[in-house]
């Protein structure tokens, strides 16, 4: 008897002797143990028992440690029962094909506090690690977003505050909770933030240099560090992506008592934002030139606004092709918000036919360069061959024109046009304040003479062919005469 058998035999006298208080599902799932060490080896009993690959679960748990309250820090030991429920979870084997486990379904109840979180994130850890299954998938699920995230968050923690766990296994967080949405996470797995990288080369940080001492990163040092950038030929908005992070990382440390005083951090003159938008027949004739995987995404943008990283996200569980709609969870969005995003019946057709629906809705491989090779070729951008500076180097295209971003403004404008209340039109495109909405809201030549139009038609020009009475004109005339 293995050690952990052991401790399994222990309980189990406990629970069968009434030593130990227990409802009559857990007796049962004792007295069904019992009975099955019986049965096995039996022509009735397609089943073997195998402590030694329970016992490997048990001890990969126990390389894992606990991340809140007294045990923080700790070894993630198991409690009898939860030894119970593992041993007998992995224990159990098919007698035709020892690689397969007998039990492919497991509940459990148990009161709160009980290490239910903890004992489910140990699990899907070692299911997506360690159980030797190619492209094994876990999927946590639940009535509520939140909820299902607790097991995630938790997994998540404890891959972090095990990283020789992560090197072992290949482990990689490529997903962040609320408080990383800044974060960014490239094809290959590597994190990053949008302007971080450019502060730590001009501050010397690195995996072996901490870099400076926070009080000596100045409104000097700030400015000196524009400068060399702008010197580069970089433009003011990426430059001020960079002073964004020095500014919010200065604010953290001032908030955590390691900074007395915050230095000034003064941000460059943008220019105005963008006007960009196109038109319906425009549109068409540049969905026609993009290859088919990306027409369903760019429909999505330029009709409905959403933002083009939070259509990336969408999954096909949250897609409703018959009410026609969308659902936006609130950790997809920027405005951590959910939102229902309403499809037009064209996306809809193009949706039903896409096979598989699993996964990513929306395919976006080898967006950028087709959006700018389809948009040169409708003349709504200009693609410039750039030669290298030296023999290493290497040919690329500098691109102005159309953006993709320039889609949600075309559905802002296109729904206004259409009537749409603006309240609802910001609930749709996910706009937060009315200022920064009628930044999108773009007014076209067109708009201006069509609203003149519209003044005109009910009436409230001037009618030229007006008679003046004699006596006003006499007055008239007497006062330009004096």
């Amino acid at each position: 008897m293995t050690p952990y058998e052991q401790v399994m035999h222990t309980w189990e006298e406990e629970i069968l002797s009434n030593a130990r208080p227990s409802c009559t599902w857990t007796l049962k799932a004792v007295e069904r143990q019992r009975r099955d060490l019986l049965r096995q080896n039996t022509p009735a009993f397609p089943y073997v028992w195998d402590p030694d690959a329970g016992g490997t679960v048990v001890d990969f748990i126990a390389c894992l440690t606990h991340l809140k309250g007294e045990f923080a820090g700790k070894p993630f030991l198991l409690s009898p029962w939860q030894v119970f429920c593992v041993m007998c979870l992995f224990g159990w084997k098919r007698a035709d094909n020892t690689r397969l486990r007998r039990f492919r379904r497991f509940t459990l109840q148990c009161g709160k506090s009980s290490g239910k979180t903890t004992l489910s994130s140990a699990l899907c850890l070692y299911m997506l690690a360690a159980d030797c299954e190619g492209g094994a998938e876990i999927v946590t699920a639940a009535r509520a977003t939140a909820q299902a995230r607790l097991t995630f968050d938790t997994a998540r923690d404890v891959c972090r505050a095990n990283p020789k766990l992560c090197a072992a296994f290949g482990l990689r967080i490529l997903q962040h909770s609320k408080g990383n949405r800044s974060l960014t996470t490239t094809a290959d797995g590597d994190d990053f933030i949008n302007g971080l990288k450019q502060l730590d080369e001009f501050f010397g940080f690195g995996p072996d240099n901490p870099g400076p001492p926070v009080t000596l990163i100045t409104t000097d040092r700030a400015r000196d560090f524009a400068d060399k950038r702008l010197a580069e030929g970089l433009s003011n908005a990426t430059v001020n992506r960079s002073l964004s992070c020095l500014r919010r990382m200065l604010k953290i440390a001032h908030e955590d008592s390691k900074l007395q005083f915050v230095p000034k951090i003064r941000f460059l003159k943008e220019p105005s934002a963008r006007k960009g938008f196109v038109e319906q027949a425009k549109f068409d004739e540049l969905l026609a030139l993009l290859p088919t995987h990306l027409r369903p995404l760019i429909m999505l943008l330029y009709y409905c606004g959403v933002r083009a990283g939070e259509a990336r996200q969408i999954e096909w569980p949250q897609v409703d092709l018959k009410t026609r709609i969308i659902r936006l969870e609130d950790e997809q969005t920027k405005s951590a918000e959910p939102r229902i995003i309403p499809l037009p019946s064209v996306l809809v057709a193009l949706l039903r036919e896409i096979e598989p629906k699993t996964g990513r809705v929306f395919s976006d491989v080898n967006l950028r360069v087709e959006w700018e090779r389809a948009c040169t070729a409708c003349g709504l951008g200009k693609r410039t061959k750039m030669e290298p500076k030296n023999e290493d180097g290497f040919v690329w295209y500098k691109y102005r024109g159309l953006l993709i971003h320039d889609l949600r403004r075309s559905a802002v404008r296109n729904l206004r046009k259409a009537g749409v209340n603006e309240s609802v039109i910001m609930k749709i495109s996910g706009h937060r304040t009315a200022e920064v909405f009628r930044r999108y809201n773009i007014v076209s030549a067109d708009d201006v003479s069509t609203a003149m139009q519209r003044l005109e038609a009910v009436g409230l020009s001037s009618d030229s062919s007006v008679t003046v009475p004699a006596n006003k004109q006499h007055r008239l005339r007497a006062s330009r005469s004096k």
